[in-house]
């Protein structure tokens, strides 16, 4: 599949789901293992834990459109829906949550979730809580023009 070709699908698929959504059910929390790394987590979880993938190497690459391609109906079906999502993963290259010594935050965590969360409120038009940052640095213009050209 070309390049074209998928934004072309992810600008459908982002432009499918524009409309208002579901009006939000009682408060739900869903688990989500992040394939592969999150499959660590499946033992103290229940069963009805649910699987998502967000990739790291496509974080790594910067591959907006990727991430959102990738993402997984059944998540976003809940997310829309105003359940609360939690994902697992246990991969990480040595980025560490602030103020933590011992633990680290695997990419498709601080990356994926924070480019994921922004593109579905604005394509959602939920108003944006908080300016989205990675590392540290305001990349709201960066995801805005990413986001513009879906």
């Amino acid at each position: 599949i070309t390049a074209m070709r998928r934004r072309r699908i992810i600008a459908v698929a982002l432009l499918a789901t524009s409309v208002a959504p579901l009006a939000p059910p009682a408060k739900r929390r869903l688990n989500f293992i992040n394939l592969t790394n999150g499959i660590e987590a499946l033992p103290v979880l229940d069963h009805a834990t649910n699987i998502c993938r967000i990739q790291s190497s496509r974080c790594e690459a910067n591959d907006f459109y990727g991430v959102l391609q990738d993402l997984d109906h059944n998540l976003l079906f809940h997310l829309a829906t105003g359940a609360e999502c939690r994902i697992y993963d246990y991969g990480s290259r040595g980025t560490r949550w602030p103020g933590e010594t011992e633990q680290k935050i695997p990419r498709a965590i601080w990356w994926g979730l924070v480019w994921v969360r922004y593109a579905l409120e604005d394509v959602w038009k939920i108003p944006h809580d908080d300016t989205p940052t990675l590392r540290g640095y305001n990349v709201e213009t960066l995801f805005r023009e990413k986001l513009g050209r879906l």
